[in-house]
């Protein structure tokens, strides 16, 4: 009965958190001693179920250092560390592939799938989903530079795969293997890989489940809290060393700007336990980029939180905001704060507050933000092919102007950068079509009074306001302002007649008329 009373005593507690965080993600990095410990693994598997039971969305990737090294051991193969990160060649590569997606990988997708939940194991080959580049030297302790083999540094997630896993209701379970681009598998820190499935996600929390009590400072003492400064100053002395050094790394990276929190918990129940201790000290330890609760009170998991409010949060934001102003030329007056991310209609900035965009169209962007099927779009076209010289032809380009010719009554296609770019290469196609014509002096662009076309100087011609043309003059010549468009209707006819014609630079297609100006 006290056991009973106990459940739902935690969740009872846990239901204002539930409420807030239904139907977001949570990056859980799974690893220490809850990975050995019988008992902890059940307890760990049982909460995963809990989480996604009540609506939260857990997303899994788990380390196996210690599995690795008891493997290699049993096979006579002595394994060397550099900063955190395992020294891997061929054979090495093979144990690891074998450890963490093969056995540890199913053995948590077993656990899972015995508290009624639905996992789905993957290492980064899966979709070749986790992209990664060689680490091609490492600086050993004493100095010296080698060849840590096949280790990567993690270049590219792309989170579609996961997306869909977590929208179909199953829980995702990464094992920290990477591909090259030519398909190689990569040894890459588990941490880090939680750190970039995280950002790219995004993840409205980052958990990351050690055996450690924490980040200690000089003095040895685990420390309550750190900035973003502090924890570079304390690397480059040496206090945050080895393993450490990736998981500060990912939590920062994770945050894109944000902040991160921290909540120790040893017993059963760490992931709901961290969850509470983060809320009941989120008011704490201000502009700090890590902080973990008093000393003494259940250490185990550390919490990073992208999502918290503005006033929550490290001063990063100010801090990207100051280096904004010294090194950007603005053409507008900027919001006061930093956008690092969105998902469909809504961004969020590098606090963590999220806002709804309903300005996407001045970017051109009326899909919303990481849609999936554009995100996938374009991360396939990166894999093929970038950006290329217009003194080239690509197949993509020769698919997209023949589309557009099927659908308009034009014959040609002229690509361009911007919208800018784009007026300025219609008032040089007006212009170039009389001059080809012996007639330069009828060419007249007709715009209205409140218009704004761009900042380039022929978009400014056009421009209505008149406040922009401030300090600009002399504009290009032969531009008359209305009203409103509806205005051009009750203009007289233009002589001018215009008509698609034939030249070295445009076929034919369509027959000469006289149209009035407004045409």
């Amino acid at each position: 009965m006290d056991d009973l009373i106990q459940k739902a005593a935690t969740l009872q507690e846990a239901l204002p958190y539930i409420r807030e965080f239904h139907g977001d993600i949570f990056v859980i990095k799974y690893g220490g001693n809850a990975m050995v410990d019988p008992v902890l693994r059940d307890s760990f598997a049982r909460d995963i179920v809990l989480m996604k039971y009540v609506g939260l969305h857990p997303v899994v990737v788990h380390g196996g250092g210690p599995q690795i090294d008891e493997m290699l051991k049993s096979l006579g193969v002595v394994s060397e560390r550099l900063e955190g990160l395992r020294v891997t060649d061929d054979h090495t590569m093979d144990v690891v592939e074998m450890v963490l997606g093969g056995k540890i990988n199913q053995q948590i997708v077993s656990l899972i799938a015995g508290h009624g939940g639905r996992a789905v194991g993957l290492t980064g080959k899966d979709d070749a989903f986790l992209r990664a580049k060689k680490v091609d030297k490492m600086k050993t302790k004493s100095g010296k530079w080698v060849d840590p083999g096949r280790v990567g540094e993690v270049t590219q997630v792309n989170p579609e795969i996961l997306r869909r896993l977590v929208d179909d209701g199953f829980i995702p379970v990464i094992a920290p293997v990477a591909v090259d681009a030519e398909g190689k598998s990569l040894n890459v820190n588990a941490d880090t890989v939680a750190g970039k499935v995280a950002e790219a996600l995004p993840a409205r929390k980052f958990v990351l489940l050690t055996d450690i009590e924490g980040v200690r400072g000089r003095d040895g003492e685990v420390a309550s809290s750190l900035s973003s400064s502090e924890i570079d100053s304390l690397k480059v002395d040496g206090v945050i060393e080895g393993g450490m050094i990736p998981k500060v790394d990912c939590a920062l990276s994770a945050l894109a700007g944000g902040r991160a929190q921290g909540a120790h918990h040893r017993r059963p129940g760490a992931s709901r336990g961290a969850a509470r201790d983060l809320h009941r000290r989120r008011h704490r330890h201000r502009n700090h980029a890590l902080s973990v609760p008093d000393q003494g009170r259940r250490p185990w998991a550390m919490v990073v939180c992208p999502g918290l409010p503005q006033r929550h949060t490290m001063s990063r934001q100010d801090d990207m905001l100051r280096t904004a102003k010294e090194v950007q030329l603005g053409n507008y007056a900027p919001a006061p704060f930093v956008l690092t991310h969105g998902r469909g209609r809504r961004v969020t900035d590098a606090s963590g507050r999220e806002y709804l965009d309903l300005s996407g169209g001045i970017s051109v962007l009326s899909v919303g933000h990481s849609h999936p099927t554009l995100a996938a779009a374009i991360g396939e076209q990166a894999a093929r092919l970038m950006h290329v010289s217009n003194i080239f032809y690509n197949d993509r380009a020769i698919e997209l102007a023949e589309a557009i010719c099927a659908r308009s009554p034009f014959d040609r296609v002229y690509f361009c950068n911007s919208g800018s770019e784009a007026n300025e290469s219609l008032l040089k196609l007006a212009r170039r079509y009389h001059h080809d014509r012996g007639d330069e002096k009828r060419v007249e662009f007709v715009s209205t009074r409140n218009s704004f076309h761009g900042r380039t100087m022929g978009s400014l011609s056009v421009t209505g306001q008149t406040k922009y043309h401030k300090g600009m003059e002399p504009l290009i010549q032969g531009v008359s302002f209305v009203d409103s468009m509806t205005s051009l209707h009750s203009m007289p006819p233009s002589p001018i007649e215009l008509r698609l014609y034939s030249s070295s630079w445009c076929k034919p297609r369509a027959a000469s008329s006289s149209l009035p100006r407004s045409s």
